[in-house]
């Protein structure tokens, strides 16, 4: 089951993952019976059930990649701001051009990135959103 060991410390709800772990062992010790019994007892809520508590951690993963792109597009904002207050502070002082000109090229990066993160880091696919992760 692919979603437990890559949902770990990857959740905003760490009680999803432990409904999960219950899930998994109930769900084992049912398939550990013999055929008969499991016949007998049926699989099908023992199968809905694992997949609600997977559906569970899938949902809290999103919510926390969200909220780590969030984090990381505030960031980068306050940064731009910040970088944006001392281009402009600096214009007609003196400043080296070169410099100003290497600040206006990263403040226009931090603009696209942000720009596109409005449109790429939407939705529930977790690959998308995790490129889109702060990393500190």
């Amino acid at each position: 089951m692919t979603c437990w060991p890559s949902s770990e410390a990857r959740v905003a709800d760490p009680a999803t993952r432990e409904a999960l772990s219950a899930q998994i062992a109930e769900t084992e010790t049912l398939l550990a019976e013999p055929f008969l019994t499991r016949l007998t007892l049926g699989t099908t809520d023992a199968g809905e059930a694992l997949t609600a508590a997977t559906d569970a951690v899938r949902a809290s993963m999103v919510d926390l990649a969200r909220h780590e792109v969030t984090s990381a597009r505030k960031s980068l904002k306050a940064a731009t701001n910040r970088g944006e207050e001392i281009y402009a502070a600096t214009k007609g002082k003196g400043a080296d051009e070169s410099v100003r000109s290497s600040l206006r090229a990263a403040l226009d990066v931090g603009g696209a990135a942000d720009a596109s993160a409005s449109v790429t880091f939407t939705g529930t696919d977790l690959a998308k959103l995790g490129q889109g992760r702060s990393t500190t």
